[in-house]
């Protein structure tokens, strides 16, 4: 397909024609699918497949507002740039679960249940500001 048909197709998918934003991304598809690969390859080993990668940048892309592209290479680039954001969100979340991000909520509750005990708490006797309790 010439780059005239494809700035054709691009022209129409931001005026909001989903058979054309469809269109075009099947007519990219194998150069996505490589732009993906390359941005795995650039992060070490990464257990999100190139697949995977691709079609969350496409959920991404035609989820909020997209700006103008006036020919491929722009398209590109845009696809480039929300797949790395993919992948660097990616390995952020991976970073946090390995150094207990899993374990937040549970911090949480306990800080809760900690602030609930204390509310509730009232003093032996009327003088007393603190009583320590060892349990």
């Amino acid at each position: 397909m010439s780059d005239s048909e494809i700035s054709r197709l691009i022209q129409s998918s931001e005026g909001g024609n989903v058979a054309a934003r469809k269109e075009l991304f099947s007519v990219l598809y194998d150069e996505l699918h490589r732009i993906a690969q390359r941005e795995l390859r650039r992060n070490g080993s990464l257990t999100m497949s190139p697949t995977t990668l691709l079609h969350e940048a496409y959920l991404s892309m035609s989820a909020g507002a997209s700006p103008e592209f006036p020919d491929r290479a722009r398209f590109l680039a845009y696809a480039c740039r929300a797949m790395r954001g993919l992948v660097i969100d990616y390995i952020r979340s991976r970073s946090a679960q390995k150094r207990g991000g899993e374990f937040e909520s549970m911090r949480r509750m306990e800080s809760t249940a900690v602030t609930t005990f204390l509310v509730q708490w009232k003093p032996v006797k009327e003088g007393c500001s603190a009583v320590m309790v060892n349990c």
